[in-house]
This record gives structure tokens, sequence and C-alpha cells, in this order.
């Protein structure tokens, strides 16, 4: 379980929270897990494309660079 949610079912317990609010709280921290997954997912596709366009550089390509 995600600790922020068990941290809302504790604060439920002690102060009787409605139903409502704590719903609303752990959809808002499924959507911001949701998007932050997503963007992790069209990083790694912007990634991979280019290694395959590009190829990997190598290390001899790299140094070049830093002496340039």
């Amino acid at each position: 379980m995600n600790p922020r949610i068990g941290i809302a079912l504790w604060v439920l317990d002690r102060h009787e929270w409605n139903w409502r609010k704590l719903n609303k709280y752990v959809y808002i921290m499924r959507k911001k897990m949701a998007a932050k997954a997503v963007a992790l997912i069209a990083h790694d596709r912007i990634l991979t494309d280019e290694i395959l366009t590009r190829g990997l550089p190598s290390y001899w390509d790299r140094k070049k660079e830093g002496e340039a």
C-alpha cells in the first residue's frame, strides 16, 4: 500500500473523516502517479528512438568531443 494512503487511512480512523474526502485524495494521488508513469514512458521512447536512429555513441566519440 502506498504510504500516503496508509497515512490517510490512519487520519480517517482518528478523526472520522468522511469517505468523500478520502476518495478524492486517493484519486488525485492516482492521477499524479499515472502522469509520472506516462512521462517516464514517453521519455524512455524518445531515448530509444534516438539510439535507434543515431546509434549508441562510442567511448572514443565522447572522448573526442571532450577534448575539442
